[in-house]
């Protein structure tokens, strides 16, 4: 029950134009689980999609993945991390994204949590994000983004 809208295992795949509403896993991934390398979603939208673990939107498990000019709205994680979006891996990039009102409910993350190396977040807007805990890590680094740490925690 991962992945509420799709679960993907492979390399190269490629999500585009991507609209869930509402979806809801009973595990990590409320909308899109992706377990593989060289993943692309883009020009996505996902709102009020929900985990019981980890990604309330999106949860990545693999290398290279890039999420852009996507928004992630309205989101939660109930028991664990990542309130839209869940890294975990090496090599990923969130771009151009607008993350607002995400929510982790225990642990950290209130929009994106980072359990991978190398992490790039550019451009994006961080809005009234929550965690229940702040996430402290050096393996992220933050171009051009304005974020609002409003209550605990976009990161």
């Amino acid at each position: 029950t991962d992945g509420g809208g799709i679960e993907v295992s492979g390399n190269s795949t490629v999500l585009s134009g991507v609209q869930a509403d509402s979806c809801v896993s009973a595990e990590d991934g409320g909308a899109v689980l992706i377990e593989g390398n060289d993943c692309t979603i883009k020009d996505s939208s996902f709102n009020a999609c929900r985990s019981v673990d980890d990604g309330g939107a999106i949860y990545v498990n693999g290398t290279n993945c890039l999420i852009d000019n996507s928004s992630m709205t309205g989101g939660w994680c109930i028991s664990d991390k990542g309130g839209a979006i869940y890294f975990y891996g090496s090599d990923h990039t969130a771009k151009n994204c607008r993350l607002d009102s995400n929510i982790a409910m225990v642990d950290y993350g209130g929009a994106i949590f980072v359990d991978a190396e190398n992490v790039t977040v550019d451009g994006c807007e961080f809005i009234n994000n929550t965690a229940g805990n702040l996430q402290d890590n050096d393996k992220l680094s933050i171009d051009d983004s304005d974020v609002d740490l409003y209550s605990g925690g976009a990161l």
